[in-house]
């Protein structure tokens, strides 16, 4: 009788521990929620029109066919949060460096292009048209996340929390 308990106990505990693990490995990441850092969700374009959104901007295709853009206002606003999805983290890392290398150019309307470390995750970061842009990769994703400049860390470490 006292094997039979032991046996149900661990079976028990068992099917919990796989039913946790399943639960934190089946969440799926948020990258656009509908509030960040006091800001409300004004605008979502996702798919075909966000890649049209940001491929009209540059004046060619430059994002791949996964991609969202969350646009923010509020007190700690604007915010704009970029995402594309790519096929592996590989390609996404590829991708960070090469658009990493054109926006540090010259010619470019950002400045102080450098990457930093935060929390040891390598982002890149720059200024330009009046805001702090991040741009960094998570999972097979790249994200390029547009903040007011004062609070630009703040902002960042937050986002990141959200994703984590």
């Amino acid at each position: 009788m006292m094997k039979n308990k032991n046996f149900t106990f661990s079976s028990t505990i068992l099917a919990f521990l796989v039913a946790v693990i399943y639960f934190r490995c089946s969440q799926e990441v948020t990258y656009i929620p509908s509030s960040f850092m006091s800001c409300r969700l004004e605008k979502k374009l996702t798919g075909i029109e966000a890649r049209q959104w940001v491929d009209k901007i540059h004046g060619k295709v430059v994002t791949p066919p996964e991609s969202e853009i969350g646009f923010y206002l509020g007190e700690n606003g604007p915010i704009t949060v970029y995402v594309s999805g790519y096929q592996t983290e590989e390609l996404a890392r590829k991708e960070l460096l090469r658009m990493t290398e054109k926006i540090s150019s010259q010619n470019s309307i950002f400045i102080g292009g450098e990457f930093v470390e935060l929390d040891g995750k390598n982002i890149y970061r720059c200024f330009g048209m009046g805001q702090t842009h991040f741009v960094f990769t998570h999972h097979n994703k790249l994200i390029w996340l547009s903040v007011n400049t004062i609070q630009g860390k703040e902002m960042l470490r937050a986002y990141l929390d959200l994703i984590n």
